[in-house]
């Protein structure tokens, strides 16, 4: 019986070595936020592609799209930043979808505008 227990405890011991492991790396590496330290994440290829395009976002929102969707994607990037990415490629979003359906001009007599229509939501569903 008390080596039962014995190799019971050393098997709860076993699988308790990984996320014991995780909390000690998670520990050891301080939380790192795009807000603290902007410079050092400015020069990754991405985040200035971002940059550019979040200056640009009026003239070019198909290039902001794709460079915040790809900012996103990237999990070694601090989550502050990829977060403020997507509240950002929602509001474009929501704002292209405002304008889609405010251009929608419905007429009871006219056959019903299925593509624009179908533009507008496409475009509402992305920015959920």
């Amino acid at each position: 019986k008390a080596l039962r227990d014995l190799a019971i405890m050393f098997c709860r011991w076993q699988r308790s070595l990984p996320r014991v492991a995780k909390l000690r790396l998670a520990a050891a590496r301080p939380l790192q936020t795009y807000a603290a330290n902007p410079a050092l994440w400015q020069a990754d290829a991405d985040v200035a592609a971002y940059g550019r395009c979040l200056e640009s976002r009026e003239s070019d929102p198909g290039a902001f799209r794709a460079a915040a969707a790809q900012l996103r994607r990237r999990e070694d990037l601090p989550a502050d930043l990829r977060a403020s990415a997507g509240r950002s490629l929602a509001s474009e979003a929501f704002r292209t979808a405002a304008g889609l359906a405010g251009a929608l001009a419905l007429d009871p007599r006219a056959p019903w505008p299925a593509m624009q229509h179908d533009e507008a939501v496409r475009m509402a569903e992305e920015a959920q």
